[in-house]
Parts: structure tokens; sequence; C-alpha cells
């Protein structure tokens, strides 16, 4: 899927239906808490990539290329 593509690779996954893994997830964030600081600052940086005039303007002008 686009998960990866949207989150930059800073998020942290866990399989839904697998509670142990929700819990290694949550655990990893509590042990790394270091760099865990590290990963949000570097999330928000990518998130800023995402604009709503950006994806406005993408989508317009794919528009425009198929009325033309």
């Amino acid at each position: 899927g686009s998960l990866g593509e949207i989150t930059g690779g800073f998020d942290y996954r866990f399989e839904p239906s697998n509670p142990d893994s929700l819990v290694e997830a949550i655990s990893h964030l509590l042990n790394k808490h270091h760099s865990v600081e590290s990963q949000k600052n570097k999330a928000c940086a990518h998130a800023q990539k995402f604009t709503w005039d950006k994806t406005a303007k993408h989508t317009l002008d794919i528009y425009k290329k198929l009325i033309a």
C-alpha cells in the first residue's frame, strides 16, 4: 500500500489482529524515547511536503491534461 510513502517510513506499524505486535510497537516507543523525538521531527518535516494547495494544483493539472 501507500502507507510507507505517505508516512515516509517514520511510522510504527503493528499487526491489528495480533495484540503482541501492538505491545511490541508500544514497548519500542517507550524504550527508545530518545530516538522518538528525532523521528517525530523528521516526520513533521516530511508531512510539510503535503499541502492542500499542492494537492489541488496537482489534481487540476491532471484534469487539464485529460481535457486537452
